[in-house]
């Protein structure tokens, strides 16, 4: 293409760079008098009809991506059709960013200097190391001050964020694709591209993807980031290999927490002005980034205890153990969890982090044999003293496919729990002072436990019955028919009950037994239901949790002297009362607590981290339990995440498909020529129809109405879906 062409109402005025993904002009919209981006395809991808077909979706769910620190795409233009083949896209019209990339800034320049007015260039996926702009010289770059490097960092959390909550990932963030304006406004480029051209031939490589007709190769191959020259062969487009994750680099499939890992990479180098993991070549580059860590004695002194220890988490290579959500770390840029680390003492393990200064900590690993978690808490003083060294406790307990279903005694003694052991599933007693749990007798059948507040007795659920045992003995009670296949209850010191079916309203009946009352009314349509009651220690107002549309979602403050009860927050699970004021609730597999003033009826104050990885049900059940002594007990490991998993035709495990995901995962129907599963998945409360798509990876979510979308049916030819909904 030469300089002063026309295509369409677009005039070439200048050649900005040219990479593996094409060649990019400045370009003159004569049409809206405006300067726009145009990168121009590669011949090669001109005429693949599946390559052309997957690059088309991604343009659209791109052009969806209307955020201030996205550059956006104006314009997918499409070229001549050859016979038989749809007319392929040519080029795409974008923003064009003026001023710097952030390599350039971290390479020396200064923000007093953004408006110059450079080239916007492609420094895309599979450019080669000399195409790119030169490195800068490491021993004399300090990295950029704090005070203007934060702020970058936090604008690109925020688009990746936006981008994220969309399903979309861009599994190639790196400084050259990040532009700083002259007015200090970040823009991320080539938002997605990586994604949607990510394998250079048509039917060579395959990435992270076990394939049922290919049991000898799971998929797992090893990364090649291709030339321009090699384009045309059988190469995989992975991302730089400076910034890439270390599953990203083993080749497997990735999801969200690539680019957190990439984002991590990204602040290192903008904090230090050197690349955390840097080798010779791409083989010694993806060498260090697999079996060494960043330098972190590098990083700047006047960075905060809170935000060295996010920013090691984001660079934790078991993506396990790494930052999940993008909008952490947004929060800890903005000072959200500064008054969770001490500045005197600097964090060291990730383990430490933002933990209430009154908890001794104790993990809880969820297995078949399962273990909780017992940590030991002190009442919160206003000038409390040096914490004491963290302390955890695992407590094993026999095999159970109810992880989640345990309560802690209010004395703080003596653990309840559901598991089976050798026989059927029953109600097990564990005092904290002995080694040994004991099954109680006649509890068969039993679900969610919870205490009387005296510590003697045990509430549970059975065969749609409500009933209650003494823990010194005897035969359990009935005390009340629970229809509606009832979740959990909560046990005041008056004597009053309330419990909450899986779908309705809160009921409450005395502790002597009797006919159960309604104690709330579901909002309907907003709510489905009221689940999770808990007592505050007044008896009189209690916590629960409610399911409905997104904005109804969350925790609810109530009272038995009726009234509408009040929305505190939006959560992923329901609540505890932590005396003397705190709540707590998981929020994103995090517990967390906040302060709850009853007299405003609200939270105040940052959430505290009180422990990481905690499981919670598809029913919205937090796998964490406290007592009035201050213990706090939890299941760990995020137990209650689903793994889809192929089996062969005896019913063996073959593979996995895509990451664990601890969000309501449902009802998967795989495509007919099997590249995709649609499924119901739930996040944040919406339940919407996503697609893993399973030769890319990578989930992304098709239906966004805030009603629920659910039984996703593949039409025969596999471009159309059939669902159900709750919408008008």
């Amino acid at each position: 293409m030469l300089i002063d062409d026309v295509i369409g109402p677009y005039r070439i005025v200048s050649k900005l760079g040219e990479g593996g993904m094409g060649a990019v002009y400045r370009g003159r919209d004569t049409k809206l008098d405006r300067d726009v981006a145009i990168k121009v395809l590669p011949e090669a991808f001109a005429h693949d009809a599946e390559r052309v077909a997957r690059f088309t979706r991604e343009a659209k769910v791109l052009a969806s991506l209307n955020h201030p620190h996205i550059a956006g795409i104006y314009g997918l233009e499409t070229g001549p059709a050859l016979p038989g083949l749809p007319a392929p896209p040519a080029f795409i019209v974008m923003e064009l960013v003026e001023g710097l990339t952030l390599e350039e800034l971290i390479a020396g320049s200064r923000l007093s200097a953004l408006g110059s007015g450079k080239a916007q260039r492609d420094n895309g996926p599979g450019l080669q190391p000399e195409a790119r702009s030169p490195k800068p010289d490491r021993a004399r770059t300090q990295g950029l001050p704090l005070d203007e490097a934060l702020p970058i960092a936090k604008q690109i959390a925020e688009a990746l964020e936006a981008a994220h909550e969309q399903g979309i990932i861009h599994r190639d963030l790196k400084p050259a694709n990040i532009k700083v304006r002259g007015d200090g406004m970040v823009k991320v480029l080539d938002f997605g591209l990586a994604k949607a051209i990510e394998r250079a031939g048509g039917a060579g490589a395959e990435a992270g993807v076990y394939r049922p007709d290919r049991p000898d190769r799971p998929g797992l191959t090893s990364p090649t980031i291709t030339s321009p020259a090699m384009l045309t062969g059988a190469g995989m487009i992975l991302g730089t290999a400076a910034y890439m994750s270390p599953e990203q680099a083993k080749g497997r499939t990735v999801d969200r927490r690539a680019d957190v890992w990439a984002f991590g990479c990204v602040l290192f180098e903008m904090l230090t002005g050197t690349r955390a993991f840097e080798g010779e070549g791409i083989s010694e580059t993806l060498a260090r980034v697999l079996e060494r860590e960043p330098d972190w004695s590098r990083l700047p002194s006047t960075l905060s205890p809170a935000l060295r220890t996010y920013l090691e988490r984001c660079l934790q290579k078991d993506p396990r153990q790494r930052i999940r959500d993008i909008g952490d770390v947004r929060l800890a840029l903005e000072g959200a969890f500064e008054t969770a680390a001490s500045p005197a003492t600097p964090t060291t393990t990730a383990s430490s982090r933002g933990r209430l200064p009154w908890m001794a900590a104790l993990a809880v690993a969820a297995a078949l044999i399962a273990a909780l978690t017992v940590p030991a808490l002190r009442h919160l003083r206003e000038a409390p003293p040096p914490a004491p060294p963290e302390m955890r406790v695992e407590i094993a307990t026999p095999a159970t496919d109810q992880p989640l279903q345990f309560a802690l005694s209010p004395d703080g003694r003596s653990l309840v729990f559901v598991a089976s052991g050798d026989g059927a599933s029953r109600l097990w007693l564990r005092p904290l002072d002995q080694t040994e749990a004991r099954p109680l007798g006649g509890t068969e059948g039993a679900t969610s436990p919870f205490w009387s507040p005296d510590s003697r007795a045990i509430g549970f659920f059975a065969a749609g019955k409500l009933l209650r045992i003494d823990v010194a003995g005897g035969a359990p009670q009935v005390l009340a028919t629970a229809n509606g296949s009832p979740l959990s209850g909560s046990w005041s010191a008056d004597g009053t009950i309330l419990f909450g079916p899986q779908v309705g309203s809160l009921w409450r009946v005395t502790a002597a037994g009797g006919e159960p009352v309604a104690a709330t009314r579901v909002d309907l349509p907003r709510q489905v239901t009221h689940r999770f009651p808990q007592f505050l220690p007044d008896g009189q107002h209690f916590l629960f949790y409610t399911q409905g549309t997104p904005e109804a979602t969350g925790i609810y403050l109530g009272s038995l002297e009726g009234g509408a009860p009040t929305r505190l927050t939006a959560a992923d699970s329901g609540a505890a009362f932590l005396p003397p004021d705190w709540v707590a609730f998981v929020r994103q597999g995090t517990l967390v607590a906040r302060r709850l003033e009853l007299a405003r009826a609200v939270l105040t104050g940052d959430p505290v981290t009180l422990a990481d990885r905690v499981g919670v049900d598809t029913l919205a059940r937090g796998g964490f339990a406290v007592s009035d002594a201050g213990l706090v007990a939890y299941r760990a490991g995020g137990s209650a995440s689903r793994q889809l998993t192929w089996f062969d035709r005896t019913g063996k495990a073959v593979g996995v498909a895509g990451e664990p995901d601890a969000n309501d995962l449902q009802q998967p129907e795989l495509s007919p020529n099997g590249g995709r599963v649609a499924m119901r998945r739930t996040v944040q409360g919406n339940t919407d129809i996503w697609l893993l798509d399973l030769v890319r990876g990578g989930m992304t979510r098709l239906t966004f109405d805030a009603a629920g979308d659910l039984y996703p049916a593949w039409s025969p030819d596999g471009m159309r879906i059939a669902f159900m909904s709750s919408r008008t």
